[in-house]
Order: structure tokens, then sequence, then C-alpha cells
């Protein structure tokens, strides 16, 4: 699945402003595997790079109403 940059910001602006979480499941969808091969970069452990981004993402949806995300793939 390829998303836009344009449709991205559009999945974080639901997802803070409307509490969207079927835009939070879009967006955790598309950049999980990202988000993984960045964090194995680091680690390059299979399972503490699943925990990391595991992590990430309930971390994202606690800031959605305190966080104001203009370009989510720099944040």
């Amino acid at each position: 699945m390829t998303l836009e940059t344009k449709e991205l910001n559009e999945l974080s602006r639901k997802i803070c402003k409307e509490d969207d979480e079927i835009a939070f499941s879009k967006l955790f969808n598309y950049l999980y595997d990202r988000l993984y091969v960045f964090a194995n970069k680091f680690v390059q452990n299979k399972e503490s790079c699943a925990d990391i981004v595991a992590d990430v993402f309930p971390q994202l949806w606690k800031a959605r109403t305190t966080t104001q995300i203009r370009n989510i793939l720099p944040y």
C-alpha cells in the first residue's frame, strides 16, 4: 500500500482532531514496516525492533490531542 504524503497527513489530522481509530489503523499498517526497518538499523534484534515499533503507536495515540503533527513522516 502506497500513500502520498498528503494522504498520510490527512490520516494524521483525522487521528488528532477526530479521534479516528480507522485512520490510526491505516497509519499503523502503512508505517509499521518502515519504522521496523529504521529501528533495525540501530538495534539489529528482531524482537526488540518489533517491541520498539509497537510501543511507538500507543504513545502517538495518547499524544494525539496534545501534539500537532503537520507532517507525519519526519515525526
